[in-house]
């Protein structure tokens, strides 16, 4: 009996602190916010000083004929019946989220206690079962509207993200209707249209009128229960799949080290070289071994790829940021006007890197395999690029089409990846034909993959710009140019006709980030460079000091003119911002330009010793496969989350190390599983020559390795 009693005394105690700060209270919260005289106030008060499952049952009991009696009701009726003498119903108040400090920095979402919620798994009294379903409340505060009105260049930011995705389901929320997130648990029978209906009458029995659409919206699609996810069969499908490769890795693995325990001589055999095409120790030897019989001479282009994909990596964390609670949503705006932000918010110059280096290969290897062929199979330039991009992209469309949904949960995991999942059950076709950046392009499917499908579509009208170089080459300088000039012009077109605003990144947007017309101008002047390399291979290309010296000074100031010439923009006349808008990423490409010419022709000093670095190589073959799980990677991690996060510089850069090591790990697996494996099978089916498979034994590298570099874009 005092047993009894101590564990009541806890549990009043514990009511009376949790109900002073429920989340139910936010039912006050509204209505204080807008009240108009003290007397409202006091009965708003006194609502604050209830629960919300306190309030709802005694609202049932008030009006027994309001309502049809439904599991929900009955279920409610139980948890005030045992609210002091069990802990379930404790359990389930404690669960709810609070009103957060910090309302004017915009701390609005308060996701209560997840886990804790889902915990509750009761038989009340023998007879039937109680368990969580955890939910969250949206909640008008118009009273910090004039917050948000300061953001609003902040709001444009979602630009950055595709349209119709979940993230902007949130962004939207923190942004656009002004909602308090507040979460709550009820039990699972509750239909959340069902308690919408209650909390408007209670609302209006104390003055705050009903309206056609809830004051106070519980969207059903966003709650989550304990109950096990019912699996489709393209969830089956997948994890046969991936269990299928695994086990031909596992096979192909024991079976390479069986055959190197006994030193068996099977290296010419292509029996031997299909067996162990999927054996983990030989690709991984292949990824981590160094060439040292490559030419030094473009060695910086591995640097030049690694650090574009972290500076990929970095800004997209900071994108997270958009999507998820944070606690200190005013000070994304300062960090916006800072200057040192500018570093990460032109990240999209990466890209411009990207294909950069992609058209320069394209060039360079092509014509190099000419003269030694003197022609040049098209058709199977073509298959080779698309198998040797197509089966690790395959591999990661299908899984987020399916099995992704069951790598993690939280508050915010199902509202966040809904879409993300639900885009590539629809529109995984477009990804894998590459043409997602034309075709539902407001509906991504693995949304960093636009670019795989812009390179491809330049990579499939190369032949445009290479057979006229080949046949006349005065004739296809000229081609080439015209071609730079067109891309220019389109470009400072659609600048012109949308107007971009300039408080935005350049370029953004469906219409002009993704589309190929609109990126092909860095790929055109890579093009274009990758040619002069080749033209000059023989040659002993000398510049003068003095124009080293320009050079590099002009470079670093076209590269800091491009990084940070967003700063002033709030003063600068529309047709400056058309300008930079226009011109900045031809700009940023002319001056990387620079850095491949110096260091390929020993004008780069430390600057081309640290891009040639060799761990750049080892990153380098990794960065295909980094690139296509890295966002996945992020959004595990940051849509995990159980409360808002603050917001800083130090930990989004502490988050991105994590990224980057996570990154490394998965782009591993998914480079020796589907991307070197593929590779390998390739050089069976098409076989190669014995020589060129001695040749590529001795070296332990994948062979083509340049031809390899071509295809590894971000």
């Amino acid at each position: 009996m005092k047993s009894t009693n101590v564990i009541s005394n806890q549990l009043q105690f514990l009511k009376e602190t949790i109900v002073l700060t429920n989340v139910v209270s936010a039912i006050a919260l509204f209505s204080v916010v807008n009240c108009d005289s003290n007397e409202n106030f006091e009965i708003y008060k006194q609502i604050f000083n209830r629960g919300l499952l306190q309030e709802l049952s005694e609202h049932i009991e008030e009006n027994p004929g309001l309502y049809n009696i439904t599991q929900c009701i009955t279920d409610i009726r139980a948890w005030k019946s045992d609210f002091l003498k069990e802990k379930w119903p404790i359990i389930m108040l404690d669960s709810y989220g609070k009103i957060p400090p910090g309302l004017l920095s915009l701390n609005i979402q308060s996701y209560g206690q997840f886990d804790q919620c889902l915990s509750i798994d009761h038989f009340y009294r023998n007879d039937r079962l109680i368990k969580g379903k955890y939910c969250v409340a949206k909640i008008p505060i118009p009273k910090i509207k004039s917050i948000y009105n300061e953001l609003s260049r902040i709001a444009n930011l979602r630009n950055i993200l595709p349209k119709n995705n979940g993230s902007r389901l949130l962004a939207n929320d923190a942004f656009g209707r002004q909602s308090l997130i507040m979460a709550i648990c009820l039990p699972h029978t509750c239909k959340m249209d069902e308690i919408e209906t209650m909390l408007g009458n209670i609302l209006e029995n104390v003055g705050i009128p009903h309206r056609d659409k809830p004051l106070i919206t519980i969207p059903e699609n966003e709650c989550v229960t304990a109950e096990p996810a019912i699996w489709t069969p393209t969830d089956w499908g997948a994890l046969a799949f991936f269990i299928f490769f695994g086990i031909l890795l596992l096979l192909s693995t024991g079976y390479d080290l069986i055959v190197k325990h006994f030193k068996k001589d099977t290296e010419t055999s292509i029996r031997h070289d299909l067996l162990i095409s999927f054996s983990i120790w030989t690709n991984t030897s292949k990824l981590f071994t160094i060439n040292k019989n490559n030419s030094k001479s473009l060695k910086c282009l591995h640097g030049l790829r690694a650090l574009s994909l972290m500076w990929v990596i970095i800004g997209h964390r900071y994108i997270n940021y958009l999507m998820i609670p944070i606690t200190n949503g005013t000070d994304i705006l300062k960090w916006v006007g800072e200057t040192g932000s500018m570093a990460i918010i032109s990240g999209p110059f990466s890209v411009d890197t990207f294909f950069l280096l992609s058209g320069l290969l394209v060039a360079y290897i092509s014509f190099r395999q000419l003269d030694k062929k003197q022609c040049f199979n098209f058709p199977l330039m073509y298959l080779h690029r698309f198998l040797r991009l197509t089966p690790a992209l395959a591999a990661i469309v299908f899984f987020q089409a399916s099995l992704s949904r069951y790598i993690s949960n939280g508050p915010i995991w199902n509202t966040l990846t809904k879409d993300m999942i639900e885009n590539c059950e629809k529109n995984w076709w477009t990804t894998l034909l590459y043409i997602q950046n034309y075709v539902n392009v407001d509906n991504l499917c693995v949304a960093q993959t636009w670019y795989l499908s812009c390179d491809m579509q330049l990579f499939i009208l190369s032949p445009i710009i290479i057979y006229p170089l080949l046949r006349w080459r005065r004739v296809g300088w000229t081609n080439m140019i015209f071609w730079i000039v067109v891309s220019q012009i389109s470009v400072f077109v659609v600048a012109y006709e949308n107007e971009w605003n300039k408080n935005v990144n350049y370029a953004y947007g469906s219409q002009s980030y993704f589309m190929t017309h609109n990126r092909a101008t860095p790929w055109l002047l890579g093009f274009a460079l990758g040619y002069f390399i080749h033209l000059s291979t023989k040659s002993n290309i000398k510049i003068n000091k003095v124009a080293v010296i320009v050079g590099w000074i002009a470079c670093f100031v076209i590269m800091g003119a491009a990084v940070f010439g967003m700063k002033p923009m709030d003063k600068n006349s529309k047709l400056e911002l058309l300008m930079y808008n226009s011109f900045a990423k031809t700009g940023w490409s002319i001056a990387v330009m620079w850095v491949i010419i110096a260091c390929i022709y020993g004008y780069g000093g430390p600057i081309n010793w640290f891009l040639s670095l060799e761990i750049w190589e080892i990153v380098g073959r990794l960065s295909y496969a980094m690139y296509l799980v890295h966002m996945f990677v992020q959004y595990s991690i940051s849509f995990s989350t159980r409360h808002a996060i603050y917001f800083s510089n130090f930990n989004a850069v502490m988050t991105f190390f994590s990224d980057v090591v996570l990154t490394v790990f998965m782009g591993y697996l998914l480079s020796i599983s589907f991307e070197l494996p593929v590779m390998a099978l390739e050089k069976i089916i098409f076989h190669k020559k014995k020589s060129d498979v001695m040749e590529r034994k001795k070296a332990s590298i994948p062979a083509n390795l340049e031809i390899q570099e071509i295809n590894v874009e971000k």
